[in-house]
């Protein structure tokens, strides 16, 4: 009788060390980020001796995605990304600048990045963005286009490719 007794309570306190094992119920509410931070880079080669100069690229934002931006002083339909939203990152060095416009309407951020003394491959811009509040996008719901890498004299870059990588929070 007390192997019985035993065996249950093992049996009943296994099952009760289970049942707390369950990572949340269902009625926890499903995670809702409130920023989507994407970091720009390219990939490829570059010949010998040269330096990347300047980027132009244009991300597209999924629906319910946004960038803080605000009309431009010159030309008031223009909307120019505010300080911090989209900034010179990784591979580029400290004479890097940063100039982004935003088209609500299409959701798209067009950004350029220069360097006066080049810079080389890998992660170039950050852009922070802003999600609605019951939007949830996935990193492959945002993309590129147009991307134009040139040298330090202004001639294109045909031997890079452009990749992304987006972090939710």
């Amino acid at each position: 009788m007390k192997k019985l007794s035993l065996a249950s309570l093992i049996l009943a306190l296994s099952l009760t060390l289970l049942s707390a094992c369950g990572g949340g119920s269902s009625s926890d509410p499903p995670f809702q980020p409130t920023k989507a931070v994407i970091k720009i880079e390219t990939t490829g080669t570059l010949d010998d001796g040269v330096m990347i100069g300047g980027i132009t690229v244009t991300g597209v934002l999924p629906i319910g995605v946004t960038v803080k931006a605000t009309p431009d002083a010159q030309n008031p339909a223009v909307l120019v990304t505010d300080s911090n939203v989209v900034i010179a990152s990784g591979a580029t060095g400290t004479n890097a600048s940063t100039f982004a416009t935003y088209n609500a309407t299409d959701r798209k951020v067009s950004i350029q990045v220069y360097d006066l003394d080049g810079f080389g491959i890998g992660e170039f811009v950050t852009v922070t963005c802003d999600i609605a509040s019951g939007t949830t996008p996935t990193a492959g719901s945002f993309g590129l286009e147009g991307f134009i890498p040139k040298d330090l004299n202004g001639a294109p870059i045909g031997t890079l490719t452009p990749g992304y990588t987006v972090t939710l929070h």
